[in-house]
This record gives structure tokens, C-alpha cells and sequence, in this order.
């Protein structure tokens, strides 16, 4: 599929080349230049549409709001008893969440219904001690796309921190 689509934009490129014949060479370029980028931004578009469909498409976010520190080492996250995603975290990555930034996790389908999604986090806490948080929700995907966000929070008083899977 992606094989024919770069030949159309191929012999698109060739036509434009042919079809422009009154004008400079660094004209031509340029206006090629600017149809292969057109080209190439909506071939991407359908590449993603192809692999994920509305209608089955899932995105996970993972984000985090602590008032103490914890530093997140690893999550997996499951759909339906298996494991699709799973993430290392560097210092870099619990910086940006620190921040305020939000991971995308997981990019993927599923069928439309009812799914349970499952969460395990390790992490290590102010004291230096590790530290497994579980979360889990079962949510109903409609034929519309879903966005969920994988939450790291606490409150002043809860100790420790809490997982909480919801939908954006």
C-alpha cells in the first residue's frame, strides 16, 4: 500500500516537472518542493487513518500531580488481561511529568465494548523506599475514539500516592 502511494506522488512530481515548461529551473524546484511536502503530510495522515481507525482507535496518557516526591521507574499496562505497553522512566522522562507534561503510553486499537484496563507502577518515594501502585478501570470504547489518562496523584495526607485511570 505504501509501495503504490509513494508512486503516485512520484508521477505526480514527474507531471508537475512536465507541465510547467516556461518557467526557471529554481522556480520548478520550489514549487516541486512544496507538492512533494503536501504529498508527504497526507500520506502520512492516511498511514495513520489505515492503522488507526476511529472506530477502534485507544490513546493512554500518563501524567502526574504529587505534592511529595516520587519517582516513577516503570509501568505496564494491560488490556484485557494482556500486557500492551510498558515504559522505563529516565530522569528526563519524571522531569517533564514533574512539569506538568503528559506521556502518550499507548497508541493502538481495540474492538468496540467493554474492556478492563490494568496499571502497575513502580516507583520510589521521598524515604528511598520502592514503592507498587495498581490501578485498574473498566470502561465501555464506543465507536468513537478514546483517550484515557494513567494518574499519579496524592494529597497532602494520602500516602502512598494514587493510581487512577480515567477518561480524558
Amino acid at each position: 500500500m505504501r509501495n503504490l502511494l509513494l508512486s503516485i506522488l512520484l508521477l505526480t512530481v514527474c507531471s508537475v516537472a512536465s507541465a510547467t515548461p516556461n518557467g526557471s529551473v529554481a522556480g520548478k524546484i520550489q514549487a516541486l518542493k512544496q507538492q512533494a511536502v503536501k504529498l508527504h503530510k497526507d500520506l502520512a495522515q492516511l498511514e495513520a487513518d489505515l492503522l488507526y481507525p476511529a472506530k477502534t482507535q485507544v490513546a493512554i496518557y500518563v501524567s502526574k500531580k504529587l505534592a511529595k516526591s516520587v519517582v516513577l521507574s516503570q509501568l505496564e499496562l494491560f488490556i484485557d488481561d494482556q500486557r500492551v505497553a510498558s515504559h522505563i522512566y529516565s530522569a528526563e522522562d519524571n522531569h517533564a511529568l514533574d512539569l506538568g507534561g503528559m506521556q502518550r503510553l499507548f497508541l493502538g486499537n481495540v474492538r468496540v465494548g467493554e474492556h478492563e484496563f490494568k496499571v502497575t507502577a513502580k516507583g520510589i518515594d521521598q524515604t528511598k523506599a520502592v514503592i507498587t501502585l495498581q490501578g485498574n478501570a473498566g470502561l465501555y470504547k464506543s465507536s468513537e475514539p478514546l483517550s484515557i489518562n494513567i494518574g499519579l496523584s496524592d494529597t497532602a495526607g494520602t500516602t502512598p500516592p494514587v493510581l487512577s485511570v480515567n477518561r480524558l
